[in-house]
């Protein structure tokens, strides 16, 4: 009987990213059996799995050394109702498999001695090289102890530390550590989830349980009617996963479902980021939270100082929200931060704004492109894209007109030195890009990206900076082969 693993699972276990079985898929190099895959099969794709490399073993090895240490950091491991729950399970399945194995065994026998009695009855040479083949398959199966038996072992430990989460109709899904929300595992694996508030009030985040066991781990302000309790509803920001579960979600899939908001927030920390940039780490005031996408905007407002500024931070984490204010833009709240922020405790958020967003269903590789100091609503898709790991490659293009290093030029180093598919490349243009010479600075700056990325239908691009500078940009790839829908900027 083959042993069915979901996607997620098994691009976690090989150590490489689901756009790469994705596509092994579409080339027929791996087959699916109701969106999953074959163990037997993904191991003679990748013989050579090492599954130190792919972080597991080593994630596994760091909580026990750290439980045994007693500075264990109990966001890692689950708590104990859904360990013991977690283990319950895996020792019915373990029963389960047993049982099924001495049947087979016995089925086995059964076969053996019909052998013997046809043996003595028909003098066949056929039946003789039947048991033989028989016999020879049977010691290599009992012998066999190697790659299949690892993965397995491993897979099984990594469930009991993590629940995998799957989402009905979209088929998404990702991995629940330890006791965190089922919507705070979905929002940091880059999920576009719908939420609200903190502690249910709202009912945004409400998903059906379908399958799997969940429990309850905030506190919870009654928002659900009684049939939608009795037909499995749970509100996804007070609930954990007590096992693998199947939710029917109601995902978010343009910006344009997302309503517009006004909420009190607390400006948590003030940043400088160098060349007049100015960083605003802002925190929703409870039980309040700011939906949005990655790559949208919203608007601030500082006493009576207000202007829209893109977010620079992704969903991934609802709790913190990121702003860079560059303090040479022609607005008051530019000249409010450029004053000084020492008295300011409280503000005012206003959003989402803008369609500015990652294309969820494309397969392609990503390339962003920042003008300048347009570089927060692109760190934002970044992110997200990080947080999905789908996107095979991922190139930065970082592209500055007075001869500085970019901003967050280290941030960006740093993303490109840890993970292996992310490439980063800082480019200088002349100032003229802003004046009558766009067209030809733009196509002249460009033009080394396009040769690199030959084949340019092959990739989904992302563009940061002011708005005759972006176009430009998406003229000049359109023009170069990228298909239109390709090509998306800030002021989508």
């Amino acid at each position: 009987m083959a042993q069915l693993i979901s996607l997620s699972r098994a691009a976690r276990l090989v150590g490489v990213k689901r756009a790469t079985l994705q596509k092994q898929i579409r080339a027929g190099e791996l087959h699916t059996f109701e969106g999953e895959l074959d163990l037997s099969e993904l191991l003679k794709v990748y013989p050579k799995t090492d599954l130190d490399a792919s972080g597991m073993v080593e994630r596994a090895d760091r909580i026990i050394e750290n439980a045994f240490g007693k500075v264990l950091d109990t966001k890692d491991l689950p708590d104990a109702e859904v360990l013991a729950t977690r283990v319950t399970l895996l020792s019915h399945e373990l029963g389960t498999a047993r049982a099924r194995v001495n049947r087979f065994n016995k089925l086995v026998n059964r076969i053996s001695d019909k052998l013997d009695t046809l043996e003595r009855a028909v003098d066949s040479p056929a039946v003789q090289e039947f048991r033989q083949w028989l016999e020879s398959e049977i010691d290599e199966v009992q012998t066999a102890r190697g790659l299949h038996e690892e993965v397995l072992a491993t897979d099984t430990f990594m469930r009991l530390l993590a629940a995998h989460v799957q989402l009905k109709p979209s088929g998404h899904d990702f991995f629940l550590n330890g006791s965190e929300t089922l919507l705070h595992a979905g929002l940091r694996s880059g999920m576009q989830l719908r939420y609200g508030c903190t502690d249910g009030s709202c009912g945004r985040c409400r998903a059906r349980l379908i399958s799997g066991e969940a429990k309850r781990v905030r506190a919870w302000a009654e928002c659900l009617s009684e049939d939608e309790l009795s037909e499995g509803y749970v509100t996804m920001c007070t609930h954990t996963a007590m096992t693998d579960v199947l939710l029917k979600v109601d995902e978010v899939t343009k910006p344009e479902e997302i309503e517009s908001q006004t909420l009190p927030a607390t400006l948590r920390r003030v940043d400088d980021l160098g060349q007049g940039m100015v960083g605003l780490m802002v925190n929703p005031a409870e039980p309040h939270r700011l939906q949005f996408l990655s790559g949208q905007s919203a608007l601030l407002r500082i006493d009576e100082a207000e202007a829209s500024y893109p977010i620079a931070s992704c969903p991934c984490d609802e709790t913190q929200i990121e702003f860079h204010i560059n303090t040479a833009d022609d607005n008051p709240l530019a000249a409010r931060v450029a004053a000084g922020l020492d008295d300011v405790k409280t503000l005012e958020m206003e959003g989402p704004r803008g369609g500015f967003v990652l294309n969820l269903e494309s397969v392609h590789s990503l390339v962003f492109i920042a003008w300048d100091r347009e570089f927060a609503s692109i760190k934002s898709l970044i992110e997200q894209a990080l947080a999905l790991d789908v996107a095979e490659q991922i190139y930065i293009y970082w592209v500055t007109t007075d001869g500085s290093k970019p901003y967050l030029h280290n941030l960006c180093r740093a993303w490109q030195d840890a993970i292996d598919n992310v490439n980063y490349v800082r480019l200088e243009a002349d100032p003229s890009v802003y004046g009558e010479g766009a067209r030809d600075g733009v196509a002249d700056t460009l033009a080394g990206l396009a040769e690199q990325h030959y084949n340019v239908k092959v990739f989904d691009f992302y563009i940061g900076g002011p708005q005759a500078v972006a176009e430009a940009s998406r003229r000049y790839l359109i023009a170069r082969g990228v298909p239109p829908a390709q090509v998306r900027t800030r002021h989508d």
